[in-house]
Order: structure tokens, then sequence, then C-alpha cells
């Protein structure tokens, strides 16, 4: 009863003094809002509060990351300050990733491997925690898509990536659960966002998986083509053009290009050497269906009234 009372009137007593720091993963991605409470301490009380407050050394180390202004003033990016006091916090998610990205962007100085190798891993573990922003950024690192990181440029993990992308969209599907029965227009705008958020994390992986020869990918990419934004034509065109992965279908391939617009117009002239004419209509009569169905035209859309539309974009006729 006794250790009981101690625990609550410690979490009472930092709770007043407005320095309590949760670990959980809910607030692990609410680290932004620290720009909010900096601006309302001074400078010389930041970093007072700093000395005793791992929630204001996170503050303060943020702010020294970015620069912000204070109630007194101004904070101005200083690097190697920021390191010194998140290095010393990475046991929080959130500290985790500032860190990540102090090591792989922030830093002006030459990295070295062990450097690019640290600062994935800082992301990847940060991720896992529940900071949704460092889960995209972890993918995307480990994937090689930053020309700047020549390590992972050289030696993709593709299957770390995949691992990011995976946590990203569970992290955002308990969100949207959280969200389901909200009508108020904040929440509409989050569950909008988050629902957006999905499919970039779902379309990412599924072009992930296929750089593994994961055939998983093209069911992925494939299943978002109900959602027009996120429409990724380019992929699938070349892998059913090819063969890659799946069976050679030209019609599809066709299709997909159709949908791709004036930038694919080579590629279907391409193919159309290649194609009967009765495949190039099946395959205009797919693309066109889909473009009715999304309400999303493009050069040489036909519709129903001047050319009957029957076919569907997943018949092989």
């Amino acid at each position: 009863m006794i250790r009981k009372c101690v625990i609550l009137l410690s979490s009472v007593a930092a709770l007043a003094t407005g320095h309590w720091l949760g670990v959980s993963p809910a607030w692990a991605d609410e680290g932004d809002d620290m720009y909010e409470r900096t601006s309302r301490m001074s400078t010389s009380a930041l970093e007072a509060c700093a000395a005793r407050s791992d929630s204001c050394r996170m503050q303060l180390g943020q702010a020294y990351l970015y620069g912000a202004k204070t109630a007194d003033g101004e904070i101005r990016v200083d690097t190697n300050s920021a390191g010194g006091l998140l290095g010393a916090i990475t046991r929080y998610p959130y500290a985790r990733y500032l860190e990540a990205k102090r090591v792989l962007w922030e830093e002006k100085g030459d990295r070295t491997d062990g450097d690019y190798l640290r600062g994935a891993s800082l992301l990847q573990s940060s991720c896992m925690e529940g900071v949704l922003k460092a889960c995209i950024r972890s993918a995307n690192v480990y994937a090689g898509r930053y020309d700047a990181f020549g390590y992972f440029k050289a030696h993709p993990d593709l299957k770390a990536a995949s691992i990011a992308l995976q946590n990203g969209i569970r992290l955002l599907n308990a969100r949207l659960r959280t969200l389901a029965d909200r009508t108020d227009d904040a929440s509409r705008y989050e569950r909008d966002s988050d629902e957006s958020d999905r499919n970039d994390y779902q379309k990412m992986l599924g072009r992930v998986l296929i750089e593994s020869n994961d055939r998983k990918g093209v069911a992925l990419l494939e299943g978002i083509l109900l959602n027009e934004r996120e429409f990724d034509g380019d992929v699938l065109g070349e892998l059913y053009e090819t063969g890659h992965l799946v069976p050679q279908d030209l019609v599809k391939a066709y299709m997909y290009y159709d949908l791709g617009g004036d930038a694919r117009e080579e590629d279907k002239q391409r193919m159309a050497t290649s194609m009967t004419p009765e495949q190039i209509n099946t395959a205009l009569k797919r693309s066109w269906l889909w473009q009715e169905q999304h309400r999303s035209y493009r050069p040489g859309y036909r519709n129903g009234e001047d050319f009957p539309i029957q076919a569907h974009i997943n018949d092989n006729e």
C-alpha cells in the first residue's frame, strides 16, 4: 500500500511540473508538439529543466536539431548539442527517431558505413515502438531510395524495408480503428489522412516485395487499383509485358500502360507491334471501363455511349 502511494504521488508531482514523459507507443509519435511546448518556455527555463527531465532533454534536443523559438528568443541549430542530449535518452522511441535524423540527415560531416547502419537501426527500432514517421523513413533508407546514402544504395536490405512498412501499416490500422466511430470534422480529416498514408505504405510495400521477387507485391498493387490516386500501372504494365513474377499478359500490360496516359505512349506503340487489333481493343475497353468506374479520364477515353464497354479489368478475354 505504501509503495502504491509513493508511485501515485510521484506521478502527480511529475504531471504538476509539466515534465511527465510517457513511453507508450501512443505517445511515441506525438513529438512534434514539443515545438509548441518549447515556445512557451524561456531558453534558460528549458535548459534548467533539461538538467533534470528527460522530456525537457528531448524538447531541447529537438530545438537544437531544427532550431526553435522560445518565450524569450531563439535556439539556433546546433547538431553537436542535439546529439549530446538525444544520445543520452535513446531509451525513448521518439528520441531514437530524432537521433537517427541527426545522424543520417542533419549531421553535415562525412558519414561512415557505421553511421548509416546506426541511423537505420535507430529508425527501425523507433518504428517498431510506435513512431509512425520513423517507419517510412526506415523503409526508404533500407531500400536504398536515398542517393546520398551510399551504403544502402549499394547494399539495400529489402527485408528490413518491408518490416518497417508492414509495421507502419499496422500502426495506421490501429489509429484508424480508434477513429472509426468519430464523426467530428477533425476526426474525419485525420481518418482521410491516415487512409491516404496507408495507401502510400501499401504501394511502397508492393514495390519492395516485387523488388524482392515476391509475387505478393503484385497482388498488393493490383488491390490498390480501387484507389485512383494510388494507381501504380507503370510497375504492373512492365511485369505483365515481360512475364516477370506473373504469366505474361499483353492485354493487361497494354491496359495498364493506357491508364498511364501520355507518359506511356511509347510503351503502347512498342507493344502494338506484337499484338492483334482484337487484343488492343480489349485492352482499351478495360482501360475505359476503369476510367468510367473511377471518374478519372485519360487522353483517348471513350465512354460507354460511344463504344459498348462490357469487359472487366480482371477478365482474361
